[in-house]
């Protein structure tokens, strides 16, 4: 297996640090420098909505600023990598958007019951 040598991931370090999104930080942080998981949770709460659901570009490539299944699929996959718990506010909130959604038809059923459109 290929490694970096020091200068290059000394390299690399400096470039997350200095570009990347806060998340990506973080995770680079929690995952290399031994943080602990708050700072990637902090980073993390900003791309979850009122709805529960994640978006805000979670997804880089998907732009948009509303929740949908992917992004909420990739926050709970960070959560789940990160081993938070079921019961964690990120978590619950986020399954509750899913379990509130009817993906089928392009709407959306907000936690209060009532309708949007996507």
């Amino acid at each position: 297996m290929k490694t970096l040598s020091r200068e290059a991931f000394a390299r690399a370090r400096e470039f997350i640090l200095r570009e990347a999104r806060p998340l990506e930080r973080e995770l680079f942080r929690q995952r290399f420098e031994g943080a602990g998981t708050g700072g990637v949770l902090a980073a993390l709460s900003a791309f979850q909505n009122e709805d529960g659901g994640f978006g805000r570009a979670l997804e880089p490539d998907l732009r948009s600023p509303s929740s949908s299944a992917l992004a909420t699929a990739l926050g709970l996959q960070t959560l789940s990598a990160l081993d938070c718990p079921a019961g964690h506010a990120l978590v619950r909130r986020a399954v509750a958007y899913l379990l509130d959604s009817d993906f089928s038809t392009g709407v959306i059923l907000p936690v209060d019951g009532g309708r949007s459109l996507v």
